[in-house]
């Protein structure tokens, strides 16, 4: 699995790169402290792995649909690995609907959260 930095992580990387240049100039300590403060939670998060690999999703959406019905929509997330996973963002792009960002809460070892929501349909096709 490969592991590329976000857009956000690089603004963050770099306003600490403009830290490090401002305290290199201005000679002052404080800057320096600053740049490691920023600089440190990003390269941090690239070492440490998360924990939403333990995390399975499931999708339940009816197969048939036409444009402009109400449809039932089931998320089903499962945490199959040996800790909690902390609160999380599920953001679901499924091309029939309006994109979806719904937050599901802590969940503990071996539970489950269900979700379930009438959607309009947009468009045809997958």
């Amino acid at each position: 699995m490969s592991r590329r930095p976000t857009r956000r992580a690089l603004i963050i990387a770099g306003i600490g790169l403009l830290l490090i240049l401002a305290g290199a100039t201005a000679q002052a300590g404080w800057l320096f402290v600053l740049a490691a403060g920023v600089l440190g939670p990003s390269a941090g998060s690239l070492v440490v792995p998360h924990r939403l690999k333990s995390v399975g999703m499931q999708r339940n959406v009816a197969r048939r649909a036409r444009v402009g019905d109400a449809v039932r929509v089931g998320y089903r997330a499962t945490n199959t690995g040996k800790g909690s996973v902390p609160l999380f963002v599920l953001e679901d792009g499924f091309a029939a609907f309006e994109p979806v960002h719904v937050a599901v809460d802590r969940l503990p070892e071996g539970s489950s959260a269900e979700l379930e929501q009438v959607r309009i349909a947009r468009s045809r096709g997958r």
